[in-house]
């Protein structure tokens, strides 16, 4: 029987050193490993960078703990990934206000997906997640006004072609790049076509941003959960 995803995922040899990540990952925090696991550092160091799991594991392990597994020098080296995600996020939160302004000045409504969403609505903690760039949906007719405005205010373009799903990628005075997007690719709500701002907020699949004030909006957990799955496939 078809199970209608359109993808064959590899089969992943699960090693010690996985193991040893994906405990410290996603395993109750502060317990001890399940069994004896001998990680090797300089690969589960590979392997955290992989799966961007680094400031995770800073974040969850206590020192101590990153230490015992791993010796000094790595468990220091996850502690610092953890204080570096911390600082971006600390940037971020301001970044997303004075998107949240711009928008209401513009009358624009704005919904935060992805990194911006996880944190904003408490989903992950402070540098448990690194964050590279926010993204946020805005209706068809206000995602063109919307850019025009953060251009004007100092954002630099990527003269890169823009794609169906969202414009040219934007860089922040601060280093941080914004991604104003049209659609949540490949997330439908009943359609062949996918989800717009006007679409989500119409059916009340977002909800309030808090501290960001009217106008500015997450994604229900559905929505959430839905363009994870999108992105994992």
């Amino acid at each position: 029987m078809r199970s209608g995803l359109r993808f064959d995922p590899p089969q992943v040899e699960v090693s010690a050193d996985l193991r040893w990540l994906l405990w410290r990952a996603f395993g109750p925090v502060g317990k001890s490993l399940p069994r004896v696991i001998d990680p090797d550092a300089e690969t589960v160091t590979d392997l955290s960078l992989c799966f961007d799991l680094t400031a995770r594991v800073g974040e969850r392990t206590q020192p101590r703990k990153l230490a015992a597994d791993l010796g000094p020098e790595a468990g220091r080296w996850f502690r610092q990934k953890h204080v570096e995600a911390t600082a971006r996020y600390l940037l971020a939160v301001p970044i997303c206000r004075e998107l949240a302004e711009v928008g209401r000045r513009l009358e624009i409504p704005l919904v935060f997906l992805k990194g911006a969403a996880l944190l904003l609505g408490g989903t992950v903690a402070p540098g448990s997640r690194n964050m590279g760039d926010i993204d946020v949906l805005a209706p068809e007719d206000g995602a063109r006004r919307l850019q025009t405005a953060l251009v004007e205010s100092g954002c630099v373009v990527l003269e890169t072609r823009e794609s169906e799903h969202q414009l040219q990628y934007l860089t922040h005075r601060t280093g941080i790049g914004i991604e104003v997007h049209k659609i949540v690719p490949g997330v439908r709500l009943g359609g062949r076509s996918s989800a717009t701002a006007d679409e989500l907020i119409e059916k009340g699949l977002v909800r309030s941003a808090p501290g960001l004030g009217d106008g500015a909006y997450l994604p229900g957990d559905e929505v959430l959960l839905a363009h994870l799955l999108v992105h994992g496939i």
